[in-house]
């Protein structure tokens, strides 16, 4: 596979096919996993916003694809779970995955899988001693340097130390701005790989380092419900009205691109390459939705007394059950 990469004239410095049950000092388990697979292809760069790897190592925060290596009479749906594990640590590990490949290899097959937030597809076997042309185009493909290819999201990319990310802000000419924001730490992220996938972050503007925001990446079914309204258009309509106590503040919403045209949107069928849908399968998409807000606070757990605590757990309280609690719940902080 490494000498398909070099015949591509892929550097070993961005992309390397990794042997884990070796005991190269460029195989290692971060966070420690005890279902290694048998191949590993790293990589290095910036689409690899969580990690500062001069060069490619067999961790989750620097994952393309792993590999598992079985015999054809072996289980494939446990190699299939395998991965699916694998996969679903480098999503915990790497903010700005859009989706992930993982193969199966037999003596004989291959089977490839894509992972991504609304579950898993996979293509047909195939023999690669008859078509040995797939297989090059698959291992060459994985390694891409396009990294929308590989199932990065380019709005989120590493400079440096920083994890950064760019969206597109309206301007007074209607010519939507680039503007970058400064991440400085995760503030929450859904641990489940099937679903919405939502993830939080707080970040600094681009010309003020002591403005503070709040950045909420989601993939949200586009399916619509009588009544239903998204988060991004309530929020821009209690700006609108003037509401601002006990209220988030909302600086910018979008519908993330994968890349300038407006209509180039970031969703699972997109990068599944689904033409036409079925009514049955549509309830499967996703689109990649993400807000800007202004931060208020702290963030909960970080109080400096119990009666700080306390204080905020009323306020929540209040906020969840509504207006008509105001008058039926009483603070005691001294407690």
């Amino acid at each position: 596979m490494n000498n398909i990469l070099h015949s591509c004239g892929i550097s070993r410095r961005i992309r390397l096919f990794l042997n884990t049950h070796s005991e190269s000092t460029q195989v290692v388990s971060t966070p420690p996993s005890p279902m290694s697979p048998s191949l590993f292809l790293a990589g290095a760069g910036d689409e690899f916003a969580n990690a500062n790897a001069q060069l490619p190592r067999a961790v989750t925060q620097s994952g393309l694809c792993p590999i598992e290596v079985v015999l054809d009479s072996d289980d494939h749906e446990a190699s299939r779970d395998r991965l699916a594990a694998n996969i679903h640590q480098m999503f915990q590990n790497q903010d700005n995955r859009r989706f992930a490949y993982g193969l199966v290899i037999t003596e004989t097959e291959v089977t490839v899988y894509m992972f991504d937030h609304s579950g898993a597809v996979a293509s047909q076997p195939f023999n690669y001693h008859r078509e040995p042309e797939q297989f090059w185009a698959i291992i060459s493909g994985l390694a891409s340097h396009k990294t929308e290819r590989t199932g990065f999201d380019s709005t989120i990319f590493g400079d440096g130390p920083y994890m950064k990310i760019r969206t597109f802000e309206p301007s007074e000419d209607g010519v939507p701005t680039k503007t970058q924001y400064t991440t400085h730490e995760r503030l929450f992220q859904f641990h489940s790989l099937v679903g919405r996938g939502t993830i939080c972050w707080r970040a600094t503007g681009p010309n003020d380092a002591e403005s503070s925001f709040v950045i909420k990446d989601a993939w949200i079914a586009p399916e619509t419900l009588e009544g239903r309204e998204t988060e991004g258009s309530l929020l821009r309509h209690i700006r609108n009205q003037g509401v601002v106590t006990g209220v988030v503040q909302m600086h910018h919403s979008e519908e993330v691109r994968c890349g300038a045209d407006v209509t180039d949107l970031d969703t699972v069928f997109r990068n599944r390459r689904v033409e036409d849908p079925c009514s049955h399968d549509r309830k499967l998409d996703r689109v990649h939705t993400r807000i800007v807000m202004e931060n208020h606070h702290k963030t909960l757990d970080r109080f400096a007394t119990r009666k700080e605590l306390l204080l905020a757990f009323h306020d929540a309280v209040l906020g969840a059950q509504g207006p008509a609690s105001l008058s039926t719940i009483t603070p005691n902080p001294t407690r």
